[in-house]
């Protein structure tokens, strides 16, 4: 164990070089998928589009008031249920990650920052710098755990900040880079428990003082960000990386199951359905795994047309029809009976879906001008 961490440790001296490295395997010729999946085709129809001057529209978040994106780095939008343009607040250096929405919050990652919104208004509650200089140091989508904030870095610092001042709690540096989004879960038999993702290595986390719960290894290319379910009373972590799915207990990381699973992407995150019956895993060449969440058996995959996906996680947003974002030809709709290419006006970026399970949101990127679509599923 000492001489595996010892090459652990090594490889943080090369960790941009082999996150880099990673990113141009994954940016190579996509491997063999075998038959395309079968063709479904589901009733989808477009309700609304909302045009933004930004060479991007970010990942989306929605509740029920309507949909919250980042644009082109410099501001944060909100559009109201019916379509309509609610507020715009700039957010210098604004990211493509989704805004975390939680009650009366937004919480916004940026390049140097991290900044709470008011959810009705737009305006700044506070902000938490990442770096004391001009240096970027790019933060990951904040996740909430009670009435805290946690986020990660670039740089590994990982910090935990009060949901409603910003005031800062506790901070520590993990001992790898961090570019993959945390995730946090509770029930109703103990405290919350936040899973951070570095390279080649993954924490357990106290989001009340930062303390670390537990680690594992993981391997360095293709790993996802974490997800974090309950198990009845338990909880359960489970991370995509090096060709498996990996499942630990979320409180002490004790191993519950291990499952093959193809290539992923630190900015993909893997989803439980919202009936809890299934993990649903993305890849980055836009395929799609569901597993069972409790003992790693696989239920079914779908693989489209080759493309590649980076950003985002899959929604539900019908029964048993999941929305996998794409980087190109797409936005994806797949089933255990096939899948189905929606054609946005622009190439489909991110998915999301307002409260009600059969309302798409879709954002695009890519050109001058992109869009925040709503669709209708049948």
């Amino acid at each position: 164990m000492r001489y595996l961490r010892f090459l652990l440790v090594a490889l943080l001296v090369v960790g941009a070089a082999l996150a880099t490295a990673a990113f141009a395997f994954s940016r190579g010729a996509a491997p063999s998928s075998g038959a395309e999946s079968a063709r479904i085709h589901p009733r989808v129809k477009e309700r609304w589009r909302v045009p933004i001057a930004a060479d991007f529209v970010g990942l989306p978040a929605s509740d029920q008031r309507g949909v919250l994106v980042t644009a082109g780095e410099s501001e944060v939008v909100a559009i109201s249920r019916d379509g309509k343009l609610e507020w715009t607040t700039a957010v210098e250096g604004a990211l493509a990650n989704a805004p975390r929405i939680d009650r009366d919050r937004v919480f916004v990652a940026g390049k140097r920052v991290v900044v709470a919104l008011h959810r009705d208004t737009g305006q700044v509650a506070w902000s938490a710098p990442t770096t004391a200089d001009k240096d970027d140091n790019r933060a990951n989508r904040p996740v909430v755990a009670a009435d805290t904030v946690v986020f990660t870095t670039a740089n590994g610092l990982t910090v935990g900040v009060d949901r409603v001042t910003g005031a800062e709690r506790w901070r520590m540096v993990l001992p790898t880079a961090s570019t993959a989004e945390p995730a946090v879960a509770q029930t109703a038999a103990g405290a919350p428990v936040v899973v951070v993702v570095g390279i080649a290595q993954w924490w357990g986390l106290d989001p009340t003082t930062g303390a670390i719960l537990w680690s594992g290894d993981l391997g360095v290319y293709g790993t996802s960000s974490p997800v974090v379910y309950p198990d009845g009373l338990d909880l359960v972590a489970a991370v995509a990386s090096d060709e498996h799915v990996f499942a630990v207990d979320a409180r002490t990381g004790a191993p519950r199951w291990d499952a093959t699973a193809d290539q992923s992407e630190l900015f993909q995150v893997p989803v439980v359905a919202d009936d809890g019956n299934e993990l649903l895993v993305p890849d980055h060449w836009g395929r799609l795994t569901a597993y069972d969440p409790y003992d790693g058996r696989r239920l079914w995959s779908v693989r489209g047309r080759n493309t590649s996906a980076e950003f985002g996680q899959p929604v539900l947003v019908a029964d048993r029809l999941v929305a996998l974002p794409l980087d190109g030809h797409g936005p994806r709709l797949a089933s255990p009976r096939g899948s189905f290419r929606l054609r946005p006006p622009v190439d489909g970026f991110g998915v999301g879906e307002l409260p009600g399970g059969r309302e798409l949101v879709v954002t695009t990127a890519g050109k001058p001008t992109n869009y925040v679509l709503l669709y209708d599923v049948g």
